[in-house]
């Protein structure tokens, strides 16, 4: 009987050892692939799939357009382009369409200045009138026919008409883009986009497929248009038309006064125009005071700064001459920091971050921020 018992249970010992499954490695990776087949075999496939491409894709372009060097986009071959230093990586950009069907000239047909706010998630566009007048030379030219009146190769040229329209709307100017009438058919082919529109232009690369287009073929339409912006800032200027606010204002004849097909420009008007489009609120609540100082031998550097400033919203109370010169511009803070930080950041932006804090100021003055202008003023304009 004991026998009989013992031999059963070895039998059905036996039994079950002969059919259990062993946990080794090989069953974790024979359960495991099978778990991954079946689930790439379900109707998740092609989310995983799509997912796996997208993520691929999205790291090629970072990889080769967003990393890499600067490129010469400039006029005249050979000539180098720097990463432009700014503060918060806002820019400034004057965009143009040249008339060149007539030979050996180049007339304005179209103008605006493009305002990239990147703290702000804005873009501004102000739209100015080829017909205004600015002053040259103690010449009065239409804006229409200012390039044709500078000197120097197309980049010197160019460079010189940025400065003036700078000046002359008081605003602060870093690049530029350019496009010339012949070269418009070639640009909407191979960009997609056609029109001389330039609120059409922005708002085309809403689209993120407009978008990424313009990024992977760049190389292959940049030569429709000439520009100084190099591919990263390019690149960021196609992201800001596509993310942010787009807001809109001209400046034209109401802003000036009548003379034949030319508009004389008041500069009483045009800046409150262009104060009331570009005042920062946020700059204005804090009701700061700010007197800004020439320590510079440039006539008319501690006005220009102020026109500047103005345009945003800051409370110029007065310029002047410093007692002595400087050669690195500074900014003092009379009070708290934290209560004029709009005021500090706007100004700082001005000269593009490189603006020195005085700890202090040995001079009387009534205003809340005192600026000093120095002689590198000259590599802020």
């Amino acid at each position: 009987m004991d026998q009989n018992v013992q031999s059963f249970f070895n039998k059905l010992r036996r039994r079950v050892l002969k059919n259990r499954r062993r946990v080794n490695l090989k069953t974790i990776v024979q359960d495991t692939g099978g778990t991954v087949f079946r689930t790439l075999s379900s109707a998740r496939l092609p989310l995983i799939i799509a997912t796996f491409a997208g993520s691929v894709l999205i790291l090629l372009i970072f990889v080769k357009y967003l990393t890499i060097s600067p490129i010469n986009l400039a006029f005249d071959a050979g000539v180098e382009e720097e990463i432009l230093k700014t503060y918060d990586s806002n820019l400034n950009i004057l965009s143009v369409i040249m008339d060149d069907r007539e030979e050996g000239y180049k007339f304005i047909n179209k103008m605006d200045v493009v305002l990239l706010d990147n703290v702000g998630k804005k873009v501004s566009n102000l739209s100015v009138n080829k017909d205004l007048i600015v002053s040259l030379n103690k010449e009065k030219v239409p804006i229409r026919n200012l390039y044709n009146f500078l000197d120097g190769s197309s980049v010197q040229r160019m460079d010189n008409f940025m400065q003036t329209i700078s000046n002359y709307l008081g605003i602060r100017l870093d690049r530029y883009i350019v496009v010339n009438l012949s070269d418009l058919d070639s640009m909407a082919s191979l960009s997609g986009f056609s029109g001389t529109d330039n609120i059409d232009f922005i708002n085309y690369y809403k689209n993120p497929i407009n978008y990424l287009s313009s990024i992977i073929n760049f190389d292959t339409y940049r030569n429709s248009f000439r520009t100084n912006l190099n591919r990263i800032e390019f690149t960021g200027m196609l992201n800001s038309f596509g993310n942010f606010q787009v807001s809109s204002s001209t400046l034209g004849i109401s802003q000036g006064i009548q003379e034949g097909e030319n508009i004389l420009g008041d500069q009483e008007k045009m800046d409150s125009s262009i104060i009331s489009f570009l005042r920062n609120l946020d700059i204005l609540k804090e009701q700061i005071r700010v007197e800004i100082y020439n320590a510079t031998t440039i006539q008319g550097a501690a006005t220009r700064v102020g026109r500047r400033l103005k345009v945003y919203g800051i409370d110029v109370v007065k310029t002047g001459n410093y007692p002595e010169t400087s050669e690195v511009s500074g900014i003092y803070l009379a009070g708290n920091k934290a209560q004029m930080i709009n005021n500090y950041n706007e100004i700082q932006r001005a000269f593009r971050g490189d603006l020195k804090e005085l700890k202090e100021y040995k001079y009387n003055y009534s205003g809340d921020i005192i600026l000093i202008i120095g002689d590198d003023y000259q590599n802020f304009k």
